[in-house]
């Protein structure tokens, strides 16, 4: 059936729609591999994948202690946050999980009684993540869509954005697209709602290329004709928006660059 041996007579009628393979009855493995490898080799992806679940229930163990020693810091100003409810993008990301975690680790364990909004793209996702309770309320969105009535609040922490470097050079357009739609989205929030207070995560990518230490006031140069600057320049530019509704608007909108410390 396999066209492993040819068949003495008679008719073979195969699907041309469906595939076939078996399992070789006398595999020929080295002298070097023993009993025990040649079963354990049978479920090799099995345990790739047992060992990437260990990894990421490492990650996420770290990550709920530095939460939880976050959340005990009596130096933090959580009078101004405690009670509150702020609203937080890309929370299924690196750094927006660690924010969400923070924040429900203050309420569950620390009395913060803070309401979290969190506009994701995938609700089961950020279900899994997060856990369901009364005090989280996940809104559908992607980045570059303009909120609903729904995202409303005190605080706003606007962290989602494309980060994958494959994406900077292959889907460039797309990159900028999103960077500056999702820019607009916030500022036309903000200009209509009463927010305290919104923070827009940015990057150290927007200081092109410097030497030496760096500051807030440096701008190193960019290549405009290199396709994978598409997320730097996308970011100063948001970043140009932000300021811009601030001096315009009179949105209250503080900028984050975040530096590369993972």
């Amino acid at each position: 059936i396999v066209g492993e041996e040819n068949f003495d007579s008679g008719q073979l009628m195969l699907s041309q729609k469906h595939t076939m393979g078996y399992l070789e009855q006398m595999p020929q493995f080295g002298e070097e591999v023993t009993l025990l490898d040649a079963v354990l080799e049978m479920f090799s992806d099995i345990f790739v994948l047992r060992d990437e679940l260990r990894a990421m229930e490492m990650a996420m163990s770290e990550a709920q202690r530095t939460a939880h020693d976050i959340a005990a810091n009596q130096a933090m100003p959580w009078g101004k946050i405690d009670g509150s409810t702020v609203v937080i993008t890309g929370a299924t990301g690196l750094i927006g999980s660690q924010v969400v975690r923070t924040l429900i680790e203050r309420t569950n364990n620390f009395h913060g009684s803070i309401k979290l909004i969190l506009p994701v793209r995938n609700v089961i996702k950020a279900e899994m993540m997060f856990g369901r309770s009364d005090s989280i309320y996940y809104v559908p969105w992607k980045i570059g869509d303009s909120f609903s009535d729904a995202v409303k609040g005190d605080y706003f922490i606007h962290a989602a954005c494309p980060t994958s470097s494959t994406a900077f050079l292959h889907s460039p357009i797309e990159v900028i697209s999103d960077i500056v739609d999702s820019a607009h989205a916030v500022i036309n929030l903000l200009s209509t709602s009463s927010f305290r207070q919104c923070v827009c995560l940015s990057t150290m990518e927007v200081y092109g290329s410097v030497e030496g230490r760096v500051d807030e006031r440096m701008n190193g140069a960019l290549d405009t004709m290199n396709p994978r600057s598409s997320y730097p320049e996308a970011k100063r530019l948001s970043e140009c928006l932000f300021a811009s509704a601030s001096s315009e608007l009179g949105v209250p909108i503080s900028v984050v660059r975040l530096a590369q410390t993972f």
